[in-house]
């Protein structure tokens, strides 16, 4: 199997608008984005995305939910 190129640029989001606002800002300038839904999604195998952004689902988790789920 064919693993996908390692992404240029990481994000982590605490929420799906803010995922897509940070994706979208380089999506506007010609880079491949893509957002995944939540930490338990993983991305594609196939595929070039410069930009890969994680939505953690975490705005209004404690800061202990927090730091387990992006780590």
């Amino acid at each position: 199997m064919r693993r996908a190129p390692t992404p240029l640029v990481g994000i982590v989001a605490d929420d799906l608008t803010g995922a897509m606002d940070a994706s979208g800002a380089f999506a506007a300038h010609g880079l491949t984005a893509r957002v995944m839904p939540s930490p338990s999604v993983s991305p594609p195998e196939t595929g070039s995305n410069h930009v890969l952004c994680y939505n953690t689902q975490t705005r209004d988790a404690d800061s202990a939910a927090v730091s387990q789920t992006v780590r």
